[in-house]
């Protein structure tokens, strides 16, 4: 009984910890609609949801564009905000999951500079 228990245990916390390795942010620009590409690969008009499965410490480069406007450059660093999941499951599983145990900040603003209107060219929260 012991063991099935313990078994349990272990198989949900590691269902949890393994979803929660993902990391999700939503990438907003001004002004709106901006494309979006993630290391070269579109995503959509901005607002626009970034996420992936990276361990941590690794880069992102996100660029937006908008007709009229200065290409703007964000680099997302997977370390801005620490996960709950992946760290219980490294914890109680003696897993690796401590590699995802950082991910990204909920949200991120990108300013483009569009036709001398004075915003910086890349700003992030």
């Amino acid at each position: 009984m012991f063991n099935r228990r313990f078994f349990n245990l272990c198989l949900v916390t590691l269902c949890c910890a393994a979803v929660a390795c993902a990391s999700t942010t939503l990438i907003r620009t001004q002004p709106d609609g901006a494309e979006i590409f993630a290391n070269g690969a579109l995503l959509g008009p901005s607002p626009v949801e970034y996420s992936d499965t990276k361990v941590v410490f690794t880069n992102t480069t996100i660029i937006a564009k908008h007709p009229g406007c200065k290409d703007a450059t964000l680099h997302l660093e997977r370390n801005e905000k620490a996960q709950v999941g992946p760290i219980v499951g490294a914890v109680f599983c003696f897993m690796p999951f401590a590699l995802w145990a950082l991910g990204y900040n909920p949200d991120h603003l990108i300013r483009l500079e569009c036709g001398g209107g004075g915003y910086p060219a890349t700003h992030s929260r």
